[in-house]
């Protein structure tokens, strides 16, 4: 049985930045959350986290886009108990846009750029990805 490794604050601004990119790109939305699921398992290991498969997969960050969805439209159905962290980075989402995307620009090397904004395929992320994906290290 695996240990559940709370999210902190950076994947938490990561998460919220990949939600505005699929609201402006709704069709990317598998894209997209499997990128930053790829990020935030490249992250993870970056910082010495010890990681299993379950952590930060596709059903993980798809329920937590849902949670991120329900703290930011209350009237929608959806998920009742939503976690302090997440509450908080709504706000800076929502109401401290400047603040917001000046921490996004600090976490840049781990942002969803692939298909999000939509200006072409680059090969190089794609087979930094890959490679993240796979577990291969680079010289």
């Amino acid at each position: 049985m695996s240990v559940r490794i709370p999210w902190d604050e950076q994947e938490a601004l990561l998460l919220f930045d990949t939600y505005d990119k699929i609201l402006k790109n709704s069709d990317k939305r598998t894209d997209l959350i499997n990128a930053l699921s790829i990020n935030l398992r490249r992250r993870a290991t970056d910082n010495g986290v010890s990681i299993d498969e379950a952590f930060r997969n596709y059903a993980g960050i798809s329920m937590r886009i849902s949670e991120i969805d329900k703290i930011l439209h209350p009237e929608k159905s959806g998920l009742t108990k939503t976690s302090e962290l997440f509450r908080t980075t709504a706000e800076l989402y929502s109401r401290h846009r400047r603040t917001f995307f000046k921490q996004i620009e600090e976490l840049e090397e781990y942002t969803v750029k692939i298909l999000a904004d939509l200006v072409g395929f680059d090969i190089y992320e794609a087979v930094v990805l890959l490679d993240a994906y796979l577990g291969i290290n680079a010289p």
